[in-house]
């Protein structure tokens, strides 16, 4: 199960009933309108402060309920209300919610979400191996290369395994990328999703990717390298003339 969903199905109900119960008083402060004013909230005080900023949707999973957000300052993640089923991917939104703590950094629980129309990505961040684990562009829309080192895909998703200068990183990628990617020379473009522990440290990073056309090939893989040949366990280690099969 996808962390950030872990975290919203733990957390979420409880910070909904109390945003429910709980009228804004007449010296409440202003609408938080920048995802930077967000994610610079103390941890002691993120819960429940009005959002309302505009951005352009870096990546969106309707499945998982998941939306990156990112404007002039910075990404953010924010959870969806359950009736926004719209594709809003590629375009600049009015996003109107309240914060709550998330799992590593503040997070938006947004109630509703407008579109404004068609506007051009933010330039990505290159992340290279000083910002691979600082955390700094958690949520933030990034670039980086390396080799495919597995692929696979499962329903409307697909895991690459990505080996970078850095280490090696997890892409999720929405949709299904030819398998001739492996062992392939990539640069890939998508969020960076930050992934933590219990006690809200950073374990690691991997890239959210909207769609195959966000992974562009540098050098394509060695000819005559092809994908190696599926097989259940329960046919490993049987005879066979040839010699125990392994």
């Amino acid at each position: 199960l996808d962390t950030r969903v872990f975290m919203a199905q733990t957390f979420g109900a409880l910070v909904e009933d109390a945003a429910a119960s709980v009228a804004p008083p007449p010296d409440a402060p202003l609408a938080l309108v920048t995802a930077q004013e967000v994610k610079m909230l103390p941890p002691d005080n993120v819960t429940l402060r009005l959002v309302r900023l505009r951005g352009v949707v870096t990546f969106q999973d309707v499945e998982y309920h998941q939306l990156y957000l990112q404007d002039r300052t910075g990404g953010i993640f924010a959870f969806p209300a359950d009736d926004m089923h719209g594709s809003y991917q590629g375009k600049e939104v009015e996003l109107a919610g309240y914060t709550a703590p998330g799992g590593f950094a503040p997070v938006i629980r947004a109630k509703s979400i407008r579109v404004l129309g068609e506007k051009r990505p933010p330039k990505p961040a290159l992340l290279d191996s000083a910002s691979f684990s600082s955390g700094q562009f958690d949520s933030t829309l990034a670039v980086t290369r390396g080799v495919v080192r597995s692929l696979t895909t499962r329903g409307p998703r697909s895991f690459m395994t990505l080996a970078t200068p850095a280490g090696r990183m997890r892409v999720v990628l929405r949709g299904a990328p030819p398998a001739s990617l492996l062992d392939s020379d990539v640069v890939v473009r998508g969020v960076v999703s930050s992934e933590f522990n219990e006690d809200r440290q950073l374990t690691g990073v991997e890239l959210r990717v909207p769609a195959p056309s966000f992974v562009k090939v540098l050098t394509p893989a060695p000819a005559g390298v092809s994908a190696p040949q599926v097989r259940s366990v329960r046919s490993l280690l049987q005879y066979s003339p040839d010699g125990i099969q392994i």
